[in-house]
């Protein structure tokens, strides 16, 4: 059955494929999904713990690890990855995204002012020096929350959304953890600074909930943008922000997202790299030296990217599943194929999970063979992540005046007939 979108543009899946490779490490060679594409169910994305994919040697050095593939979120290696650690300063990409939902909600803007309060101004640790009575807009006490991971802006952040009260604004933080699937996670403060009343009241997430957050920063453009910042002015030049994620000068892949730190909690990271067109996402928690939390992170990047190779999807002259629809023609559609050829990095023995949609106008007879009808997007895992043309695999020629008479007598009849079962 065919089905129109409301804006007059066609949205019918017209193929799914699903290719397993052969689980070992990359030749060289390209792996090839049959150019007839095989249909499939969409796989949902899976996201818990689950024994190290990559066969690390030796005992893994930090508390909890996880490394997952962002289009997907399939889970490469984990250890410990489901039990709650505490966060420290990763917690404020909690505070990020929980912020940046006021903002999208228009309670605030990235404009509003906000006079320094008391409370502010005395919050320890990392910190840009707030001082009782200067005035910031939210998006510089953002800016200083993800780079500089300042405690005493990250604390601004939750008196501006919260209308003044951080008890309200954590409620929120608390409330977009639910929202983001991130369940058993313990949520006391907007900064991840260790908690007076003893350690049972420390902010605390498993790492595969880190990286779920994690991910959700990277759909942000702002956000995005400022994890991957090295260093960035503040208070009109006189202070720099600097970037504590040492990935970012370390490893050439590196994006960015959120590093943690407190005596209980030991370091830990929340990191994000690309690397031929592959986004994986690493979080790790309760490291036991700062150097190593980087250099974990850096190998167990450098590991999982080498079980990716060039894959080809979708074949140039594949026939799509399903014809488009033609206006007037003396047939009701035209077979279509891909009018490019489509290849992604997979990873070796995974499920691609990809999809083909077939996207555009129906085109006006007469179609010739070659002509453009559409765009065929190709999804993995429900996005999108490449789109070539969609082409005419055969002429379909305008309709004779008696094909359209019979035509539209049929759906003349066809709608009286519907008017009637409904009386």
């Amino acid at each position: 059955m065919l089905h129109f979108a409301p804006t007059g543009r066609r949205r019918t899946t017209v193929n799914q494929t699903s290719q397993s490779g052969p689980g070992q490490a990359p030749t060289g060679r390209r792996r090839r999904v049959p150019g007839r594409l095989a249909p499939v169910l969409l796989v949902a994305a899976v996201l818990a713990a689950a024994p190290s994919a990559s066969a690390l040697q030796g005992h893994p050095p930090c508390r909890g690890e996880i490394v997952v593939d962002a289009a997907t979120m399939e889970v490469l290696h984990a250890h410990n990855a489901g039990t709650p650690l505490p966060t420290a300063s990763m917690i404020k990409m909690l505070t990020a995204l929980t912020a940046v939902d006021a903002i999208e909600a228009g309670e605030v803007s990235w404009d509003t002012l906000y006079t320094v309060s008391y409370d502010a101004a005395r919050v320890g640790g990392s910190q840009v020096y707030l001082k009782q009575g200067e005035v910031f807009p939210l998006r510089d006490l953002l800016r200083a929350t993800l780079i500089e991971s300042a405690n005493d802006a990250a604390y601004a952040v939750a008196e501006v959304v919260g209308g003044g009260s951080v008890d309200e604004f954590i409620r929120r933080m608390r409330a977009k953890a639910r929202a983001l699937g991130v369940e058993g996670a313990r949520i006391h403060s907007p900064n991840g600074l260790p908690h007076e009343e003893g350690r049972a009241r420390d902010d605390a997430m498993a790492v595969r909930d880190l990286a779920a957050v994690g991910a959700a920063i990277l759909e942000h453009p702002q956000l995005r943008e400022w994890v991957r910042t090295k260093t960035a002015p503040f208070r009109r030049g006189e202070f720099q922000l600097y970037n504590s994620n040492h990935l970012l000068r370390r490893y050439p892949y590196a994006e960015g997202i959120k590093t943690g730190y407190h005596r209980f909690a030991r370091f830990g990271v929340t990191s994000a790299a690309s690397k031929d067109g592959v986004r994986l996402i690493t979080a790790l928690a309760g490291c036991e030296r700062k150097g190593q939390v980087f250099g974990r992170a850096e190998q167990l990047f450098e590991e999982h990217f080498e079980e990716y190779e060039p894959t080809t999807v979708v074949d140039r002259g594949a026939e799509l599943l399903e014809p488009a629809p033609v206006r007037g023609g003396e047939s009701w559609s035209v077979p279509v194929v891909a009018g490019e050829e489509v290849r992604l990095m997979l990873r070796n023995g995974s499920e691609p999970q990809i999809q083909t949609i077939v996207v555009g106008d129906r085109p006006e007879a007469p179609v010739r063979a070659g002509q453009r009808v559409g765009v065929v997007e190709v999804r993995r895992a429900g996005r999108v992540v490449a789109e070539v043309p969609a082409v005419a695999a055969q002429d379909v020629e305008a309709a004779s005046f008696w094909t359209r008479w019979w035509r539209r007598l049929f759906e003349s009849g066809a709608r009286d007939g519907a008017r009637e079962a409904v009386r």
